[in-house]
């Protein structure tokens, strides 16, 4: 399986050199493309100052139509149901570790991303640091043992259960 986390679009094109070298290779060597390759990204934009707060759902799924886009030119002779199997989506409960508490990943927003996730069939989705799953220190910024948000414990997790077979 291939992961890469493309959050940005240095990351994603990087991403992309790799398969489109992975797949030369592939021709060369008269063999397919390992199944489970997977570009999955977590939902969030890494150290970029934003001046107002971002829409988590709306990124993480713009995320994913993107590099779909990428996917498809790279493969066009693949079904879209495939392209999108090869996707996943990682979130982060909660607010990130940037100052400006710009990028807050909502149950609201992990709904959509899931209920997309689900109609568009893609490979993975999953948790970083599920430990953040719970509301015990509502305001704080990146903490490693919850998520910063008013939320019951493994709510996140509990959304998740029909893709992730957790609990």
């Amino acid at each position: 399986m291939y992961a890469k986390f493309c959050v940005n679009r240095e990351t994603a094109n990087n991403f992309i050199r790799l398969l489109v070298n992975r797949r030369a290779y592939a021709i060369q060597a008269e063999r397919p493309l390992p199944n489970g390759s997977v570009p999955y990204y977590p939902a969030r934009d890494w150290k970029t100052k934003e001046p107002k707060p971002l829409d988590m759902g709306a990124e993480a799924i713009t995320a994913a139509r993107n590099v779909h886009g990428q996917l498809a030119a790279l493969y066009p002779q693949e079904p879209q149901r495939r392209l999108w199997a090869m996707e996943g989506i990682t979130i982060l409960p909660g607010i990130d570790d940037y100052p400006g508490k710009t990028e807050i990943t909502y149950l609201s927003d992990t709904r959509r991303i899931l209920g997309f996730a689900q109609a568009h069939g893609l490979g993975l989705m999953s948790i970083w640091a599920i430990q953040r799953d719970n509301g015990g220190c509502p305001g704080t910024i990146d903490s490693n043992s919850c998520s910063g948000i008013k939320q019951p414990a493994w709510a996140f997790s509990h959304l998740l259960e029909p893709v992730t077979g957790f609990f």
